[in-house]
């Protein structure tokens, strides 16, 4: 509104003088729209790829769920993992990446010497990225034993892949905007890196958490080489993600991206074989001459008998040699005008018999040594 001021020019006279309006000014409107406009077309840009990166993500986890068939999974648990990706995993990531040592491995992507951009993209960037994207399978999944199949780790792994790689495609897409704007980046370039980054880069980023969380669902089967089965499933995928991240730019990533996926896709088709080995308990030589039970995750026991018994009657049906004989021994006769051997009772024993305490569907311990 117009302010008005009163004034008096000569004694006994007042006149009323109106200042105008400070956005009346077309040059005052003219430097806040210059002002306010760019800021608004970079809010408006980052929504819309925010927006293009959340759909892109969805279709693929739509195409991840019908391949991998996973468990039912509720709502709660979805948005946990993905939220914690995005937020916490990509925030985790910047500041690990400013830790002396990491900081130094980072740096060597930047090196000359081909070996030394492979170190750096492997434990400088693949490992710390695998670790962060997996750890919310094992702090939401794994710690509360609640599913059973390893494929389903492997799609909240995807899942957790895919909000990574989906913030990460936002923050350089913005990075990209403004390279084209400076004229740093032609507009062929920018559309051909603004599509690997948005649909290709999330995916493999899904893949490889995937892979890894593949391993973490088979620790959660078989507790007693969790360990093992951490360090091998996360550092294959580190490995993974630092060659192609090495040769990204030629045919060397396209090579290690085609890998990555047909060696997710074997771990979904072979999941049952795997599974069966991993559930399968070791058995040596030595453990039988010792008495020693198979090592690994063993069939319940039997009703009406105890670990050690039913331990004890698997053991002895996996290793005929050590069951002892039922008749007389061998060559031994019995005496003329003895009565025969009276034969056993019909009545059913107390406790179940040996063969009930290791059913058909269990595999047979491995036997080494």
């Amino acid at each position: 509104m117009p302010v008005t001021h009163t004034t008096a020019s000569t004694p006994g006279a007042a006149r009323t003088v109106t200042a105008p309006e400070p956005l009346a000014h077309d040059a005052v409107r003219r430097i806040a729209r210059n002002a306010l406009a760019p800021m608004a077309a970079q809010l408006i840009n980052k929504g819309l790829f925010w927006a293009f990166s959340i759909y892109i993500a969805l279709m693929w986890a739509l195409v991840l769920r019908f391949c991998l068939q996973p468990e039912a999974i509720g709502t709660k648990t979805h948005l946990k993992v993905t939220a914690f990706t995005a937020f916490l995993g990509v925030l985790a990531v910047l500041v690990l990446s400013r830790l002396p040592i990491i900081s130094s491995l980072t740096a060597e992507t930047q090196s000359a010497s081909l070996a030394g951009r492979l170190l750096g993209f492997t434990l400088g960037v693949g490992l710390v990225e695998e670790g962060v994207k997996a750890f919310p399978i094992y702090l939401f999944l794994f710690r509360r034993g609640q599913f059973q199949r390893p494929l389903t780790y492997a799609y909240m792994g995807a899942m957790s892949g895919l909000a990574f790689g989906s913030t990460e495609a936002v923050v350089y897409s913005l990075s990209y905007a403004q390279g084209l704007a400076v004229g740093g980046l032609g507009f062929g370039d920018y559309i051909v890196v603004q599509f690997i980054r948005f649909i290709t880069l999330p995916l493999l980023h899904g893949i490889w958490s995937g892979m890894a969380c593949y391993f973490v669902g088979l620790a959660a089967l078989n507790r007693n080489k969790a360990r093992v089965l951490f360090v091998v499933g996360l550092s294959m995928v580190a490995v993974l993600h630092g060659v192609y991240d090495t040769f990204a730019s030629g045919w060397g990533g396209l090579a290690i991206a085609v890998v990555s996926l047909l060696m997710f896709v074997s771990y979904a088709r072979t999941d049952a074989h795997v599974v069966r080995e991993v559930q399968r308990p070791i058995l040596t030589d030595s453990m039988v001459a010792a008495g020693l039970p198979p090592v690994g995750p063993q069939p319940p026991a039997a009703e009406g008998t105890t670990g050690h018994a039913s331990m004890a009657h698997a053991t002895a049906a996996d290793n005929p040699v050590a069951q002892p004989f039922p008749g007389p021994p061998v060559g031994s006769q019995p005496d003329v005008g003895q009565p025969p051997l009276a034969r056993p009772s019909a009545s059913p024993p107390s406790a179940s018999p040996p063969s009930s305490s290791h059913p058909v569907s269990d595999p047979p311990p491995r036997r080494y040594g």
